[in-house]
This record gives C-alpha cells, structure tokens and sequence, in this order.
C-alpha cells in the first residue's frame, strides 16, 4: 500500500504539471491525481505479472529441451521445482489478479523475448541452481527464492525500467511505491492466504489515506494566495520568480498541511517536505524550504491559525 510520502509526491506531480499545462481546475486536477495513483496498481500488477511470465519461460524452455532428441538425461526429467512454485502458482491461479490484468490490459506480450532472455541469465545464476537442489519443500523456501530472484534480477533492471518509462512517465517515481507491494504481497502470502484467495495488497491503508491526497491538493489549491503571500514576505533576499517552481509548490503544500490537516503532527509535515525537496528540488532547496518554512509556521503559530488534535499534538 502507499505510503503518506508517495501521496504528496502525487500531489506535486499534479500541481506542477498544472503550472505547466496552465490554470486547470479543481476537479479536473483531482481527476489526473486519482488516475496517476490508481495506475500504480497496474505497475503493481506488471510486476507480479513479470514474476508469473518468468515461470513460463520456464516451462517454455523445459518444453523445447524435453523434444531435443540428444538432451541430456536432466533435460529429459527436469526439476519441475520452479514451475511448481507456490508462490508462482498463486499469482497464476488468482481470480482477483486475472481480473486486474485484464480490466488493466496487463500483458508482457510484446516483451516476452526480453523475459526468456532473463530466464535464461536466472537459469545460469547459483541462487537457482541452489533452490533446484536444496530438497526442501514449502512456502517459505518457495517464497525466499522468489523474494531473491526479484531483489536479484528484477528490482533494479533497467530494461524494464526503460519498458515502464515507455508506457507512463510517472512510473520512474512510482516504482519504488509498486515493489513494495510486491514485497508485501510476498510476505503475506502462504496456505491461510491461498484459502482466502488474498494475494493482493490494497493500494491504500483506510479510507483516510484515501482522501488525503485530494484534500491536500483541494487545501493546497484554495490557500495558494495566502501561502504566495506569507513565502514571498519571508524569502526577502530572493525574488519570487527565481525560486524554483517545486520549492514554492512544496512549501504551499506544507503550509496548507499545517494549517488544515489537525491529526498530522507539525515535526513530520516539516520533515516529509524537506525530504521531499531534497529529492525533488535543487541542491539547497533543502536548507532554504527549512528556513522559510519556519519563520511562516512561527506567524501561523502566534495568530492561532495551528490546531492540532490527536496524533497532530505529537512534538506540538
């Protein structure tokens, strides 16, 4: 499921591509935000899907071995162990994930080359070689294989990288938020959950998580003014339009969280935006977001405009 961060990541993303794009209103910009979240289920199931497709690419090739004439007496009775992998045969078997598949057209039909090509490296790698013969039997050896060969061969291939940039731009940022998942759907998965049928995660944790990301673009949006205002008086050494675009969209953002979101805590608004300028902004837009931010958050606090309930009151 996505994390708070990955939420407001979302946000900026739709903010800045409004300042691009031009003025778009509030509904056609919650619209894009909702679709671009709700993508990172289909790159989700690209993943899962990936993992199924290397399974038969195994087959495959156990298949063109079995009709050679002069294969050797292992190729004759290959281990079947990977193509009988439980993990495997739950996402293959899964009536939830099928469906996602197809009302998402998930496929890798056009790169299945590319992924017999990769079956073949894994095939080569010890970490196979070793699953193959290690004669045990059970989810957790079926899922700890699987939880290697993904860390090994599929977290970090830039073939596919480049694949999912091909299809969505966003999907660069986004891929961190995706392989979670899959690495929570490995760490749930087992017999209790193949009786249930439960092999996805959800993409959000509760119903709050999924109104936070249009409420802070909605809050964002109306305070945009107010917020232009309160930076601009307190970044006096700078004029407006030589600060980067990102760093004023992410301070209006936290600023519309500080004022508007009672159960968020202060400490973590501040320290979610200036990790997200680090990686999002310039080189100093760290150490100048933290500045500004401050003396705008001590106005809001001496005019009574910060009421924190809850949660919110942690580090208040």
């Amino acid at each position: 499921m996505l994390s708070r961060r990955h939420i407001r990541i979302k946000v900026l993303q739709a903010l800045y591509t409004s300042t691009r794009q031009g003025e778009l209103g509030g509904a056609v910009l919650e619209k894009n935000l909702t679709s671009s979240i709700e993508r990172i289920e289909e790159l989700y199931g690209y993943e899962l899907k990936l993992l199924d497709e290397l399974r038969k690419a195994c087959a495959h090739f156990m298949e063109l071995a079995q009709n050679r004439k002069l294969a050797a007496n292992v190729e004759r009775n290959p281990n079947r162990k990977m193509l009988e992998n439980r993990f495997l045969l739950f996402i293959e078997e899964n009536d939830a994930f099928a469906s996602l598949c197809r009302s998402r057209g998930i496929n890798w039909t056009e790169e299945r080359d590319i992924i017999r090509s990769l079956f073949l490296q894994i095939k080569e790698d010890e970490l196979y070689k070793e699953y193959l013969s290690n004669g045990e039997s059970s989810w957790e050896d079926d899922k700890r294989f699987i939880r290697r060969l993904y860390d090994a061969h599929v977290v970090h291939n830039e073939d596919f990288h480049q694949i999912y940039e091909d299809k969505n731009l966003h999907w660069a940022d986004d891929l961190d938020a995706a392989q979670m998942m899959v690495e929570k759907t490995l760490r749930k998965a087992g017999p209790e959950a193949q009786k249930k049928k439960r092999l996805l995660v959800k993409l959000y944790k509760d119903a709050e998580d999924r109104a936070f990301g249009p409420d802070l673009l909605h809050k964002t949006l109306k305070s945009m003014d107010d917020s232009l205002k309160r930076i601009s008086a307190k970044a006096r050494n700078w004029e407006m339009d030589r600060i980067a675009v990102l760093d004023v969209l992410l301070m209006q953002m936290a600023l519309a969280e500080f004022q508007f979101f009672p159960t968020v805590p202060l400490k973590v608004s501040m320290n979610e935006y200036i990790e997200l300028s680090k990686g999002y902004s310039t080189p100093k837009s760290a150490m100048f977001v933290n500045g500004v931010m401050d003396k705008v958050l001590l106005d809001l606090k001496k005019e009574g405009k910060i009421k924190k309930i809850g949660r919110g009151l942690l580090d208040h």
